[in-house]
């Protein structure tokens, strides 16, 4: 084995011990999240049992003040969350770095990475302090919700109740059941639910923010070194061996757009990450990998889609009638990744 191969082995080696890096960094960072949030749970849950009366339960006369009390709380999660996000930003950036470069270069490209995953605005116009905004509002109105809803239903109870005591009769066990709605232990339990559990719950949106950005800074640092190697002409976009529902990824890892091979791209061009949790990767392409027949068969975007099946086409473009639109010639190539609530007036426009 030559030099130039020993040293591509070598590269190729350290890109795939980054990526399992990177992978272990995610989940460590998602652990300490859940420990956040776990913790939140528990000091919130300590200032609502404050709260109750002698009943053990929870009334409309201390509502606001405990309202109060656990927006400090959110607000106390929010700000450690913000901070551990930064640190695993940095931490994956320094992975995804250490490949290509060292020494200064690398201190600098690791900043300027975080940065750009900072300012990083997404196709729906959001930069990542728009998303922790919208984590934050999400978990703080479950929340609030939830324990007003609990005391509503706990008083509407309590007066159910006392109607049929004054009219002599039995309170019926399901209005029984009811009254306990405003207890802390129950609270506790939807509490917990909303909080941590359910597939909607604030740290399921933490967690997807999370796994995004943190993947998202280890990308660009590494793509970003890639070009630092004189001899790396373009990174290839490579689809996650456990990709198994095709979506617009494919289409980035099959067209061979700029005449360099299926699914590579020269330094600025890259698609990648193509949507939010994507586990898809990058890895360099070398001048002498680059073959007279990736050259000659430089394509389109469009001309690739549309030799493709209509299942795939419509699983590609997000949208059924987005492949109708394309069928009929009527969806432009910069609209591929554009939610179709964004385009269908232009689409009827055009005939759709």
């Amino acid at each position: 084995m030559n030099d130039r191969l020993r040293k591509k082995a070598a590269i190729k080696r350290a890109s795939q011990t980054a990526r399992s890096r990177e992978s272990v960094l995610n989940q460590e960072y998602l652990n300490k999240l859940e420990e956040l949030y776990k913790n939140a749970l528990d000091d919130i849950n300590a200032k609502i049992r404050r709260y109750a009366g002698v009943d053990d339960t929870l009334s409309f006369r201390n509502l606001q003040q405990l309202k109060d009390e656990v927006g400090l709380s959110i607000s106390e999660l929010n700000t450690a969350q913000q901070r551990l996000l930064k640190a695993g930003m940095t931490g994956a950036a320094e992975v995804g770095a250490a490949v290509f470069v060292d020494g200064e270069k690398y201190k600098l490209l690791v900043n300027e990475t975080v940065k750009k995953t900072i300012n990083f605005m997404a196709e729906d116009g959001l930069q990542l302090s728009d998303r922790v905004w919208r984590v934050n509002q999400h978990t703080r109105a479950i929340i609030e919700q939830s324990i007003e809803n609990a005391i509503i239903q706990g008083y509407s109870a309590s007066k159910a109740a006392q109607d049929f005591l004054n009219n002599g009769q039995k309170v019926p066990s399901e209005i029984l059941k009811k009254m306990q709605s405003a207890a802390p232990d129950n609270i506790k339990k939807i509490l917990g639910r909303e909080l941590l559990q359910n597939d909607a719950s604030a740290y399921f949106n933490a967690k997807r923010m999370f796994q995004t950005e943190i993947n998202r800074s280890y990308g660009l640092a590494y793509r970003d070194s890639c070009f630092e190697h004189d001899e790396v002409v373009g990174t290839r976009f490579c689809l996650s061996p456990n990709h198994k529902k095709r979506d617009i990824c494919d289409l980035h890892a099959n067209a061979n757009v700029y005449g360099l091979g299926a699914g590579v791209y020269p330094k600025g061009k890259s698609p990648w990450p193509a949507h939010p949790m994507t586990r898809s990767y990058e890895e360099p392409v070398f001048s002498d990998e680059v073959s007279d027949a990736d050259k000659e068969g430089k394509q389109t975007r469009t001309e690739w889609l549309q030799k493709q099946p209509s299942g795939l086409q419509a699983n590609i473009l997000g949208a059924r009638i987005k492949q109708q639109a394309f069928a009929e010639g009527l969806l432009k190539e910069n609209e591929f990744t554009t939610p179709y609530r964004s385009l269908k007036n232009r689409l009827a426009k055009r005939g759709l």
